[in-house]
């Protein structure tokens, strides 16, 4: 049977350029589908924290990943992936908004990456990615302030709380907002005594010029001054993952063996949506290893079978 590709990679983020790219040094035909709409650091200014990349603008990075894929034959195509099937030739990937309704591959490579779902909080969809983020290792430095700077944590949940001590490497204050809850006394303490700060009351809205973050204002009026936010919001693995229905882990995250390959065979998964932590460096990683384990088995069936 015909196919349309050896291998379709469905995102064109950091994980998903890098696997397209070994794969098509690899002599595979490669075909990379993406929707723009569902980038997740859409937000952000900079990448940082990746040697060569650091203080590179997202867009910047993705034009320089299709520009080493536009090297070897590979044009990265605008279009959303609804579906994967199977039949008795192979893998189909159901397309809409494209050229073509369908494509068929020996290979398809999840590389769509995690969806962040903010708390409905005035405020902080305005400076996500900016003075409120995720990960102090990419955003903390440039509002550290040489450690001077005022740090917030809304932590939701105990395991971010438990987080704080690590935010004392960029800032001299850190304030814990648990919106309400209570959080364990012997944490709490233990804290305290170290010279964090906690504030239990709801927190109404955060007051901003533009996508700088001033205070904290919280339900009885109090502003509380900080110079960045620190949240782990509720993250998602999108509509196509959930259609799919693959395995997960504990984490939520999809479960892949040592190839890379899902539950559904001849489907493998990459990047943020099967590993930890959530960076460029470490979704590159995850990337290669995918494609490199892709191209071996497909080495080994064209010799061993006779695909020529």
């Amino acid at each position: 049977m015909q196919t349309d590709a050896d291998l379709i990679v469905v995102g064109a983020g950091p994980a998903g350029l890098e696997a397209a790219l070994i794969a098509a040094r690899a002599r595979l035909r490669v075909r990379v589908i993406d929707a723009p709409a569902s980038r997740r650091n859409a937000s952000a200014s900079w990448v940082h924290g990746t040697i060569g990349l650091d203080h590179l603008s997202p867009d910047a990075l993705r034009a320089r990943g299709q520009e080493s894929l536009a090297r070897c034959g590979v044009v990265v195509e605008s279009g959303c992936v609804a579906n994967v099937g199977q039949d008795e030739h192979g893998l189909v990937v159901v397309l809409r908004d494209h050229a073509s309704s369908s494509l068929r591959a020996r290979r398809v490579l999840l590389a769509t990456g995690l969806h962040d779902v903010l708390p409905e909080l005035a405020g902080l969809a305005e400076t996500w990615g900016a003075t409120s983020f995720s990960c102090p290792y990419c955003h903390g430095l440039e509002i550290s302030r040489e450690g001077e700077a005022r740090w917030g944590v809304l932590a939701h949940e105990v395991a971010a709380l438990k987080m704080a001590p690590l935010y004392t490497r960029w800032a001299r204050r850190v304030v814990l907002f648990t919106d309400g809850r209570q959080p364990p006394s012997e944490l709490r303490a233990a804290h305290e005594a170290a010279g964090l700060v906690y504030e239990t009351g709801r927190v109404r809205a955060l007051r901003h010029e533009g996508s700088a973050l001033r205070a904290v204002v919280l339900e009885d009026d109090r502003e509380i001054a900080i110079d960045a936010l620190v949240h782990r919001p509720t993250r998602t693995l999108g509509p196509l993952v959930e259609t799919l229905g693959l395995m997960r882990d504990e984490h939520g995250l999809v479960v892949v063996n040592g190839r890379g390959e899902t539950s559904r065979k001849g489907l493998h998964a990459c990047g943020d949506l099967t590993t930890t932590p959530h960076q460029i460096v470490f979704a590159m990683a995850d990337g290669a290893h995918a494609a490199m384990a892709i191209v071996s088995a497909i080495a080994f069936e064209d010799v061993l079978l006779h695909r020529a």
